[in-house]
């Protein structure tokens, strides 16, 4: 049996975590099953980012940011100019951090991801 690299094995263990909690319509978009939008990347990105799944957060980056290039610089000039739409794109986030721990298996996981994103949304920014 081949050994696979630390960065392979991290991202094995992060796909298997995210897979795990995510709806079975984000795993399809994930793996290009379903077509991904520009707000589900950011969303799936947002996601594996407070999750820390940095392995797998890269993994979607190289999957699909070249997609969307033009969106991301559009993104990001918003942010640096402190765009009117930061209050809504800060609200947005929250709902699908939200969103996310809504559907998750269990109460208990339910709970642990309540706790890691409320700990997240205090410490720093969404962006």
């Amino acid at each position: 049996m081949e050994q696979l690299s630390l960065f392979d094995r991290n991202l094995m263990l992060e796909q298997i975590t995210f897979y795990s909690l995510c709806s079975a319509e984000d795993r399809k978009k994930v793996l290009g099953e379903l077509p991904m939008t520009f707000s589900d990347f950011r969303r799936i990105s947002l996601i594996a980012d407070y999750l820390e799944l940095y392995a797998f957060h890269e993994m979607v980056w190289d999957l699909y940011a070249d997609f969307f290039i033009k969106d991301i610089s559009c993104l990001l000039e918003k942010c640096e100019n402190q765009h009117e739409d930061i209050p809504y794109l800060l609200s947005e986030a929250r709902q699908w951090l939200a969103d996310f721990r809504a559907q998750a298996p269990n109460e208990t996981v339910n709970f642990l991801l309540r706790k890691v994103f409320s700990q997240k949304l205090e410490t720093r920014s969404i962006f």
